[in-house]
């Protein structure tokens, strides 16, 4: 039976040397477990629920405290260190060149969950949670003494860095929603580091502030600081950090809704109801400054053709 690779940090193979042993093997198809509780069985014993791929198909938690989880493909997931922030990050293949995927608001590397291994036969590919998203960390935005954090040029730059620490080469940028913004500012701040972009349905921000009317710019900065400074803006959070409302805002987002899945809203969910996600939500949609795609994108070469080559 063939052995999936899975990679952890040192932090993670600390908490592991107090927990039951942790195997990740093909499917068995005799087994009777049952995979939708096995995150919730993770933070039972100090690890995140993050900490598995969507590709779980069962697990089995012997009496002897073996912990045996079964996967229905190969995936790695590690963590990387970035500025004292835990980052996590999904790789697939070994040769070719680099691809690194980045996603939208409210997601993570999971959104990638199907892409990833078919990609990873002909590619290195690197599927990262951006820093306030996912399973990565999720620092206060309060704890940065009024400057803003969950920024463009913040998640710029650890797309960079991360090019440089973990990938170690040049790579191509396949980007979705805000995470073209994310792309394109990387690319214009460090050329060379990104070989070519792929902008997957782009966030125009139609939200930033020049896009709005100049007579309702000061109602606009009041409703921010209410959702931001406010109970109000938990309140908001809470109504709409549910499964049928991420079901619904996602079939908007899709052209076939049939891929609306309940495991992608679990997906999707999920790390979106972990400590600290609500600030970065709010801290976002708060945030309307910062570039536009219209100002960043004539900084870079533009063309047309297959990615990559």
């Amino acid at each position: 039976m063939a052995l999936y690779r899975f990679s952890l940090t040192l932090l993670f193979s600390l908490a592991l040397l107090t927990t039951p042993t942790l195997s990740l093997y093909e499917p068995d198809p005799d087994s009777d477990s049952i995979s939708s509780t096995v995150y919730e069985l993770l933070p039972k014993y100090g690890l995140p629920s993050g900490l598995l791929p969507d590709s779980v198909t069962n697990f089995t938690l012997s009496d002897d405290g073996r912990f045996v989880v079964y996967l229905s493909k190969p995936c790695t997931i590690e963590t990387w260190n970035w500025k004292g922030y835990s980052i996590r990050y999904q790789c697939a293949g070994t040769s070719g060149p680099a691809l690194v995927l980045v996603h939208g608001f409210g997601a993570n590397s999971d959104h990638w969950r199907k892409n990833t291994p078919i990609l990873g036969k002909s590619y290195r590919v690197y599927s990262i949670d951006l820093i306030g998203y996912g399973y990565s960390d999720k620092p206060n935005p309060n704890e940065f003494g009024g400057e803003p954090f969950y920024t463009f040029e913040t998640w710029g730059e650890q797309l960079n860095d991360f090019c440089l620490d973990v990938v170690k080469d040049e790579a191509f940028f396949i980007c979705n929603s805000i995470g073209g913004l994310v792309g394109l500012q990387a690319a214009v701040s460090k050329p060379e580091i990104c070989r070519g972009l792929m902008l997957i349905n782009i966030s125009l921000r139609m939200l930033h502030i020049k896009k709005q009317p100049l007579i309702g710019r000061p109602f606009i900065r009041s409703f921010q600081n209410l959702l931001r400074n406010t109970p109000v803006g938990k309140l908001f959070f809470k109504s709409i950090a549910k499964p049928e409302t991420v079901r619904s805002i996602l079939s908007q987002c899709y052209h076939d809704s049939s891929q609306v899945t309940d495991e992608l809203v679990e997906a999707i969910l999920r790390p979106g109801l972990e400590p600290g996600a609500v600030d970065v939500f709010l801290e976002f949609i708060c945030y309307s400054g910062g570039p536009l795609p219209e100002d960043l994108l004539p900084l870079v070469k533009v063309c047309y053709s297959a990615l990559p080559p």
